[in-house]
């Protein structure tokens, strides 16, 4: 409808704080209204190598060899393991979701979800981050002996003993168990959202940026990023949305400095049949004030997504810190 236009800004003071408007105004707050009422990723980093078949590796569970269909393989200087076998060796239910693409693996009370090509992954509702994102060769997901650890935590060890050997031992108590109540509708429908701090150290006075991403999410038509943050610690500069495309997006931003509370909202415009950019959706501008530990989690930030029905999408939030020195 808007297409081609050049969206004019009006600023308005928001306490001391600035609120940002796309015009026409009328049209476009009614369809944020509409759309806000209930309402980001990471983008694959690419130019990896490529995995190799590494057929000589062993691998073996409390002292037990397993035997591939599909041999574990190297990638640069990483070994990834086959995930099914491995898990399967150790009492875990394992289920791939063709319609989301994704792993879910069940077991010791524990449950897991895991999406080739993506970096973050989660156990029991907590997100996590892959240093090495799992991929499919051969009908078979490769994951990092990393994510072995993060999955068996205390229960259990990863050890890569040797060239060519890996060692897994773990504690053996009962057969597997389903996912924990309270985490089986989150794991089983929730996409997840990357939180990107540009440093995770930073100095007093110094700025930095927070990237949220979705690029697992699809269908995204309106969504909104709420910051909440201790006013004496940080000020948050602005927002900047890489996503925005004028005359299809209606964007807005509210700051508020003094009761330390930030707001970015952007809902689409354009017609059903397109599709709103989603590997950036915003970038939040921050300034650290004093010393300290900036929590960006699940208690300090809520992000929601409405799909172009309304409707909205489970979410996992990947907790993150930024850690604030004094200038040395």
């Amino acid at each position: 409808m808007w297409a081609g236009s050049v969206p004019v800004f009006r600023r308005m003071r928001y306490k001391k704080g600035v609120v940002r408007v796309n015009k026409p105004t009328a049209l476009l707050l009614l369809l944020f209204l509409v759309f806000s009422s209930a309402m980001l990723g990471y983008g694959i980093a690419g130019g990896r190598g490529e995995a190799v078949p590494a057929p000589e590796t062993q691998v073996y569970v409390n002292d037990r060899p397993l035997d591939f269909s599909v041999p574990p393989h190297r990638l640069e200087d990483r070994i990834m393991l086959p995930l099914r076998e491995v898990f399967e060796s150790m009492d875990f239910r394992v289920k791939w979701v063709a319609e989301s693409r994704k792993a879910l693996l069940q077991g010791y009370g524990r449950g897991m979800a895991v999406f080739p090509e993506s970096p973050l992954f989660s156990v029991n509702g907590a997100v996590s981050r892959f240093s090495e994102p799992p991929f499919i060769v051969a009908g078979r997901m490769m994951v990092e002996p990393g994510f072995l650890q993060e999955s068996l935590g205390e229960e259990g060890s990863v050890c890569l003993a040797e060239e060519g050997m890996v060692r897994i031992v773990f504690e053996e108590k009962e057969k597997a168990s389903d996912y924990p109540p309270e985490f089986k509708e989150k794991v089983f429908k929730a996409r997840f959202i990357g939180v990107l701090p540009s440093a995770e150290k930073v100095e007093v006075g110094e700025e930095f940026e927070v990237r949220f991403t979705a690029p697992l999410i699809e269908d995204i038509h309106a969504y909104e990023v709420r910051f909440v943050f201790d006013a004496e610690q940080l000020e948050v500069l602005g927002f900047h949305s890489p996503s925005f495309v004028p005359g299809k997006t209606f964007s807005m931003e509210e700051i508020d400095q003094i009761e330390g509370e930030a707001v970015y909202t952007q809902a689409w415009l354009g017609s059903n049949t397109e599709k709103m950019p989603q590997e950036t959706l915003v970038v939040m501008h921050l300034k650290a004030l004093r010393p300290g530990t900036i929590e960006l989690k699940q208690e300090a930030l809520r992000v929601e997504i409405r799909d172009s029905s309304n409707r909205g999408i489970p979410l996992l939030l990947e907790a993150r810190n930024v850690q604030v020195k004094n200038h040395q």
